[in-house]
């Protein structure tokens, strides 16, 4: 695991001003290479882990090195969102209705991210006179040329894949991630403990940038290494310089308590074992809704752009910051438990009484916020995160297992029509999380009709088994809708 963390940065004006003036360049360039890659991508080819271009060819200002740093932290970006692009077209393969043979090609095609390659071979083996897909060292394999229709197809679902997952933009981005060739860190002495020499942009005249002593990043620097790079971070006028610690992750738990997570709708989080955090924000986040909203009526009757108005952009990043801290501080809070699993569903923030557009600040803000800080749960304190199919938690009694969506009364109050349990809607729901655990790997995994389908006949299996009241049995046709489920 890689962590990252902020220094003070106590350099006077004319050196930050030369260090910012680096951003423009490099946002420039990052721009023109990521649509190069985009082109090399469409083109068939393989990005090259090197910058095959020099600064004249993209017009820049940057040197040879600076080029180089850009490009890392550009293909960085790319592989990334082209992973995200293959996830996407994953779930349109598997959720489409194409034969076994078609998906299986694409599956193989897509999982070598060879979408625009003008010819592929895959291999196979014959068995019984069926072709079973096979590792081009498996003996007795033979080539197979993948068919133009098959080539089209998967085209098109990348295509599709765009649209739901563009490509990033880097014309606006705020961090610069510079290795040893452009920002060296070395050690200071007495005053300050390292010095940052960066490249500016004047050929010859690197600045050198203090960093204030860190307490933390000492700490953090025993259990690890401090790695080549840096994270420089720009703010209007003032800049964090973050070195880069590398550790390695911890081992998995394997005891402690296994708990399931609810995103709620009254509470930031529900347990399974009964708690309610971040009840209490719900009330500070009405508040600024109130504001926020009042000042966008005000700006739309001006006929004022909301993004220009620095009042209202203001507001939001305080709300996005709030909701990331509270993310942060409850799951915190809950890994000082002896925690072995952490069950979680679908990450959804969606709070009553709020504006559409306050609800989709804090999804937003909250999933990016709960993502991450559940992945470092899992590197530094070895806490399991299993994600899981949420679909008819809310519905489902957690002590009889009977699905109906009129179970849930009121947005907190769950009271089951067949048992008569009655418990907090949220921790019912959490409750039911944890025990998707045990779910097949397939119904977890994905989220269709069939599926849902599917999900929803186990459940009703399952409750009709012991049901208390005697009334219900597994018809699916009758599962999930209270009061027609055929008698026993």
């Amino acid at each position: 695991m890689h962590k990252t963390i902020k220094c003070v940065v106590p350099a006077n004006h004319g050196k930050y001003q030369q260090v910012i003036s680096l951003l423009p360049p490099f946002r420039q360039a990052m721009s023109n290479l990521i649509v190069k890659m985009g082109q090399t991508l469409l083109s068939g080819e393989q990005l090259s882990p090197f910058s095959p271009y020099k600064p004249d060819d993209l017009n820049s200002g940057l040197s040879a090195r600076q080029l180089q740093t850009a490009y890392a932290q550009v293909k960085g970006s790319f592989d990334s969102w082209t992973t995200l692009l293959q996830n996407v077209v994953r779930s349109l393969i598997t959720n489409s209705s194409l034969d076994e043979h078609t998906k299986i090609v694409l599956y193989r095609i897509n999982s070598r991210k060879d979408w625009y390659k003008k010819y592929i071979e895959l291999p196979w083996v014959e068995k019984d006179n069926v072709l079973i897909p096979c590792s081009s060292k498996t003996k007795d394999n033979q080539l197979i040329a993948v068919s133009s229709e098959h080539l089209i197809l998967i085209r098109a679902l990348v295509k599709r894949a765009k649209k739901l997952k563009s490509r990033p933009n880097l014309s606006k981005v705020k961090t610069l991630v510079m290795d040893a060739k452009v920002a060296k860190l070395e050690t200071g002495g007495n005053s300050f403990p390292y010095w940052l020499k960066i490249s500016t942009m004047i050929k010859g005249q690197p600045v050198l940038l203090p960093l204030k002593a860190n307490p933390f990043l000492e700490a953090e620097k025993a259990k690890g290494k401090m790695l080549n790079f840096v994270q420089i971070s720009f703010l209007q006028d003032a800049i964090t310089i973050s070195p880069i610690i590398e550790q390695a992750d911890s081992a998995e738990r394997t005891t402690g308590e296994i708990i399931g997570l609810d995103w709620g709708v009254t509470s930031l989080f529900a347990t399974s074992g009964g708690q309610l955090l971040g009840s209490r924000m719900l009330s500070m986040l009405k508040e600024w809704d109130k504001i926020l909203m009042d000042l966008q009526a005000d700006l739309q009757r001006q006929g004022l752009p909301l993004k220009k108005n620095v009042k209202y952009q203001a507001m939001q990043n305080r709300i996005n910051s709030f909701v990331k801290n509270e993310v942060g501080r409850l799951l915190n809070k809950l890994s000082n438990q002896e925690l072995q699993k952490i069950v979680v569903e679908k990450l959804d923030f969606r709070f009553g009484g709020l504006s559409k557009r306050i609800n989709r600040i804090i999804s937003r803000a909250g999933r990016k916020a709960a993502e991450a800080k559940l992945l470092r749960l899992h590197e530094e304190k070895g806490i399991v995160i299993q994600h899981v199919n949420a679909a008819y938690t809310s519905q489902e009694c957690s002590s009889c297992g009977y699905v109906d969506k009129k179970n849930r009364k009121t947005q907190s109050t769950f009271v089951c029509l067949c048992c008569g349990n009655k418990m907090h809607a949220d921790i019912n729901a959490a409750i039911n999380i944890r025990e998707r655990r045990s779910l097949p790997e397939l119904i977890n995994k994905i989220n269709n009709s069939k599926i849902r389908k599917n999900l929803r006949d186990v459940l009703q299996d399952s409750h009709a088994i012991s049901c208390p009241s005697g009334k219900h049995r597994a018809t699916a046709k009758n599962i999930g809708f209270a009061g027609t489920a055929t008698a026993v």
